[in-house]
């Protein structure tokens, strides 16, 4: 789970059959993940 501007995050991965909320690819732990943020009126 990941805090960002005091709101809680968890990773969603759709590509990753089988995977429960959370949980993400092993082959991609130690990547750096990248927030964008955008605006929604």
């Amino acid at each position: 789970m990941r805090n960002i501007d005091g709101r809680n995050y968890l990773i969603c991965d759709p590509t990753y059959i089988g995977a429960d909320l959370g949980m993400a690819m092993p082959q991609l732990k130690s990547v750096a993940i990248e927030v964008i943020k955008i605006k929604n009126n």
